[in-house]
């Protein structure tokens, strides 16, 4: 009794909590890349104030809020919410896809608060073999939006980013007590969103390695916005998947604790 309480608890909590670090490693940064002055989404010179705390710290709290009512309104609707970020992604994904087949060799430009600039080319060399082997080997970096840290990326900072796009099945997996089937519908959902979601990655690394040269993907994380055919949509998705991303954590928490709640683990 006391394990299952701690574990319910503990893992309550750790989703409360991830909930803020999605909002500004996520949504934050994709308000600043974008609207914010020298933003992809404005004109030079214009925009929001960007990368500064205390306009961060405004920005994640107005986002937080509204994940926060929608959350204190229910599951139903958290749901709708859910089938529009769904078809908002699922387009952006399509359009990241059928923008690598036609898009031509360019040119692309630095983000704004990236000084790494010296005597570099940031290409997007279109379908090459030549692209491709240059990047097949691991070859760590420093990144740039954190020049403080100090020293070059290693296979775990890298791990730990992949490791959180392979964790939101677990979303799903947190309110299934909503399910009208759920001893059926938690094993078939999750190997298929595992399936989907294996299948993606890898046609995203393959053609991101044959096109996109090595510069171009370590000092431009935002790189997919101007190789797309129709650049806002990748904005777009980004913002809504990590906006989901808080979403689906805070609301898989209450669903923990009301669980818990159900089966007494309290007691009386």
């Amino acid at each position: 009794l006391s394990l299952s309480l701690s574990l319910s608890l503990s893992l309550s909590l750790s989703l409360s909590l991830s909930c803020g670090f999605y909002l500004p490693k996520g949504v934050v940064e994709v308000i600043d890349t974008n609207i914010g002055v020298g933003g992809t989404l404005v004109k030079s010179g214009q925009g929001i104030p960007a990368f500064q705390y205390w306009y961060d710290f405004l920005y994640g709290t107005v986002v937080l809020l509204f994940v926060l009512i929608v959350c204190l309104v229910g599951a139903k609707l958290f749901a709708k919410t859910t089938t529009v970020t769904f078809v908002i992604v699922l387009i952006a994904i399509a359009s990241a896809m059928f923008s690598f087949g036609f898009v031509s060799e360019r040119t692309i430009s630095f983000p704004p608060h990236n000084q790494n600039t010296n005597n570099i080319t940031l290409v997007y060399t279109s379908w090459s073999w030549q692209t491709f082997k240059n990047n097949i080997e691991s070859n760590y970096s420093v990144d740039f939006t954190d020049p403080s840290n100090g020293g070059n990326q290693d296979f775990k900072s890298v791990f730990s980013i992949f490791f959180t796009g392979c964790i939101g099945i677990m979303g799903g997996v947190n309110i299934s007590g909503d399910l009208k089937n759920p001893s059926r519908a938690i094993p078939e959902g999750t190997i298929l969103a595992l399936g989907i979601t294996l299948t993606l990655y890898l046609m995203m690394f393959t053609f991101t390695a044959f096109t996109c040269g090595r510069n171009l993907l370590i000092n431009n994380y935002n790189f997919l916005f101007q190789i797309n055919a129709v650049g806002p949509i990748i904005s777009v998705g980004v913002f809504v998947i990590t906006l989901s991303a808080s979403l689906a954590n805070l609301i898989g928490a209450t669903k923990i604790l009301h669980a818990v709640a159900k089966d007494k683990l309290f007691g009386n």
